[in-house]
């Protein structure tokens, strides 16, 4: 077991927190008293270092976390957006769909989700970008018009998406034309047929 260190910034100023990362436990001790056992002392490892801990269980963890006091603050949902209808069809229909329900199916998902797309009247554009300044202006302006906000500085987005070592990220930047500053932005990983929006 282990645990990440993590800045965030409220109204008084910058915290650390320390982030509970992936348990493992070997297949002949899953009982629950080895997962209680290593996530007690992490914890108690991070009670002297840290203003707070927390971490991100999935639904097998989550009894261990509710065990050691830890409270559930919201839940995290997972989104989907098909950019391609085909894959989809081929597995609910009996026959393979033929090339022309494809291509029709694809452009009715099109035209309904441009029709639901953000107008910018032209004042804004998507592109893709490095991490730069812009990201640290963006960031302090982020943390002018929220209470509580986990670190997104440029330093911070640089070690965690563009030198990851096994991890290829794209960051598409939303870019006001005129002064060239930044809107906003989404880090994309994409792995075969899908592209995973993982932060933004």
């Amino acid at each position: 077991a282990g645990a990440g260190r993590r800045l965030f910034w409220r109204a008084d100023g910058a915290v650390h927190a320390r982030l509970l990362g992936d348990f493992a436990v070997g297949r002949a001790h899953r009982m629950g008293l080895a997962a209680l056992t290593l996530q007690r002392a992490v914890g108690d490892a991070c009670r002297g270092d840290a203003a707070f801990t927390y971490g991100l269980p999935n639904a097998g963890a989550l009894g261990v976390f509710r065990r050691l006091g830890f409270h559930a603050l919201g839940e995290m949902n997972r989104l989907t957006c098909v950019l391609r209808i085909g894959p989809y069809l081929e597995r609910v229909l009996p026959a393979r769909p033929s090339r022309a329900i494809d291509r029709l199916a694809t452009v009715a998902a099109r035209l309904v989700e441009t029709a639901s797309r953000p107008r910018f009247a032209g004042s804004h554009g998507l592109e893709s970008v490095e991490v730069d300044q812009r990201f640290d202006r963006l960031y302090e302006q982020a943390q002018r018009s929220h209470g509580f906000l986990g670190d997104r500085s440029a330093d911070f987005l640089r070690w965690r998406f563009m030198r990851h070592p096994a991890k290829a990220y794209s960051i598409f930047g939303l870019i006001e034309k005129s002064s060239r500053e930044l809107a906003g932005y989404a880090v994309v990983q994409s792995e075969g047929d899908h592209a995973h929006v993982t932060d933004f």
